[in-house]
């Protein structure tokens, strides 16, 4: 299967963070992967990079939206992960970024997510690390 993912929320360090391990996650797992920001119009401004995953020859393509902040303003999508759809309270210190990006993990099921969790433990983020443990273990309500 092919994704297009399209990754937004405020600027800053774990929205980073998260590429950076999403990318060589999904190059780990064998995909192609390609990215594309958007320009930022101020320092305080909503970021949005676009991911576009090729992992096998079909034409399909699934569009999906990790939306850490709720700010996503676009077409809508099927498959749109917020910290209100993933039932995730939404702090002010990014927390709740690693239970969204969690949840991609039920989606694109053949990217492990072993490479974010050993990042997590090796930088002692336990809180982190319990809230992406959270969202990756269990099932969730995509609709």
């Amino acid at each position: 299967m092919n994704y297009n993912v399209i990754f937004c929320g405020f600027m800053c360090a774990t929205f980073d963070s998260i590429m950076r391990l999403m990318i060589e996650s999904a190059k780990e797992a064998d995909y192609l992967v390609t990215t594309v920001t958007k320009q930022l119009l101020s320092p305080h401004s909503v970021i949005t990079a676009e991911m576009r995953l090729v992992g096998s020859s079909r034409k399909e393509l699934m569009k999906i939206v990790i939306d850490y902040d709720n700010v996503y303003i676009s077409e809508p999508v099927a498959t749109h992960l917020t910290p209100k759809t993933m039932c995730t309270e939404q702090k002010d210190d990014q927390c709740h970024y690693w239970g969204v990006i969690g949840g991609l993990f039920k989606i694109i099921t053949d990217i492990s997510p072993a490479y974010i969790t050993s990042y997590l433990i090796d930088n002692n983020m336990n809180a982190e690390l319990a809230v992406f443990k959270q969202y990756t273990l269990v099932s969730l309500p995509l609709t």
